[in-house]
This record gives structure tokens, sequence and C-alpha cells, in this order.
């Protein structure tokens, strides 16, 4: 149980240290949000079965509609 607190306060370390170094326009703050947002996956990998399941079925939705036909724009 102690690790995974220790994951969450770190993953929770990265993001606000990413997110303040995105605010200050410095390199490396998208990299360190991501690190951090990944961490609870990896304690939670089970948990990402419905996001996936969600997803798919969101994409075949989106995918099975067929754009209608643009605009004609002015010369």
């Amino acid at each position: 149980m102690p690790q995974i607190v220790a994951t969450f306060f770190a993953a929770g370390i990265l993001i606000l240290g990413g997110l303040i170094a995105m605010r200050r326009g410095l390199r490396g703050g998208r990299t360190a949000v991501a690190l951090g947002s990944i961490a609870p996956g990896i304690v939670f990998y089970w948990m990402i079965i419905a996001p996936i399941i969600t997803l798919a079925i969101l994409v075949w939705l989106y995918a099975g509609r067929h754009p209608g036909r643009a605009p004609v724009q002015p010369a």
C-alpha cells in the first residue's frame, strides 16, 4: 500500500511541476505531465480496458458517418 501512495505522490509532483514548467515556457513540461499521467495507469493497469473500449466505440460510431458535401467557396 505505501508503494501506491508513493506512486501517486510522485505522479502529482510530476504533473504539477510539468504544468508550472509549461506556464513558464520551459522545455520538458509536456513530458513531465505525460509521465505523471502514465503513472496511475501503471499501478491500475486493469483500468485501461474501459477507456480503450469506449474509444473504440466512439471511433466506430464516428467512422460510420459520411460527411456531406463541402460548401462551395466563392472564387
